[in-house]
């Protein structure tokens, strides 16, 4: 009996351990996610403030016309205010992370590259924690059933010890033995039905979360490996191509081939795709964090 409770504690321990990794994996990718986000928005700003001293040659010689300087002065402010946002939103995420991870102030977090988790085993077959923890409740009942039908078949056996006195002159002691012999086992009945009934409830509960989680994992292995794909498939080619049409933009604007309104779209648009990237890789890792969970498997 006592075993079963200890198992069933330590099932209950066990979801509250599950539930704390992945609570920490999905704030740790959060966290890499805010940074990457924050060094792009960087980079966009860094761009565009290496541009003004180019900008102030041509404006003393006159070549810069009022438009390229207007559009110049916009898009750093606005790119000053989208790295504020991402700075605010790099500070939240490493801000949750600590607090879970129970780290102090002072230590200094450097993050892996964003990238794509390597597969992992695919496997459901593991019961959930949470199943675990059911199935635990269930052996619990199944014993306290099995020890009380076997306590409501054999006799009960008392024991006493009296003394008593007769006009404060007399003591009499001793002792009183009985024997009860069940003999009415309605009780027993109606608690072993009890426990049956529960024992059911526990397994249509099981059931009824084994269908939810399948489902759940259906859809995230269709949308894993839709995702993956198409990350896969743009990756390398993608930021090579981008890196070396940022060249050429800065090179061509340098050179006076395109102006400011054309140099700025081009690199605000491969920024965009940059963007985009970063948002299904960290889409990806979400997925593939819920699975590993519903799966109970390794983070």
């Amino acid at each position: 009996m006592v075993e079963s409770r200890i198992g069933t504690e330590e099932a209950r321990i066990g979801i509250v351990r599950n539930e704390l990794a992945y609570r920490l994996a999905v704030a740790y990718d959060e966290w890499r996610y805010r940074v990457s986000t924050l060094v792009l928005e960087d980079s966009l700003l860094a761009r565009y403030v290496a541009l003004e001293p180019r900008l102030a040659i041509r404006q003393r010689a006159g070549t810069l016309g009022a438009i390229d300087e207007e559009l110049l002065r916009q898009k750093v402010n606005f790119a000053r205010r989208k790295r504020a946002l991402s700075l605010s939103h790099y500070q939240a995420a490493e801000t949750e992370l600590r607090a879970i991870a129970l780290l102090p102030p002072t230590l200094n977090l450097r993050p892996r590259p964003l990238d794509i988790i390597p597969p992992s085993d695919m496997t459901r077959d593991t019961a959930s924690a949470y199943e675990q923890l059911l199935r635990a409740q269930k052996r619990t009942l199944q014993r306290e059933s099995a020890l009380e039908n076997e306590l409501s078949t054999q006799p009960q056996i008392s024991a006493g010890y009296f003394i008593q006195s007769l006009e404060q002159e007399y003591a009499f002691q001793g002792l009183t033995l009985g024997v009860a012999v069940p003999l009415d086992r309605r009780t027993a009945k109606v608690r072993s039905e009890q426990h049956q009934l529960e024992r059911t409830q526990l397994d249509n509960e099981a059931d009824g979360y084994r269908q939810r989680r399948d489902r759940r994992l259906d859809d995230l292995d269709v949308n894993i490996s839709r995702l993956r794909d198409a990350i896969v498939g743009t990756d390398a080619a993608t930021e090579t191509g981008n890196a070396r049409l940022l060249r050429i933009a800065r090179l061509q604007f340098d050179q006076g081939a395109i102006d400011f309104l054309t140099f700025s779209q081009l690199t605000e648009t491969l920024l965009t795709d940059q963007r985009e990237r970063l948002g299904q890789l960290h889409q990806l890792q979400q997925l593939i964090r819920e699975r590993r969970f519903l799966a109970n498997t390794q983070f």
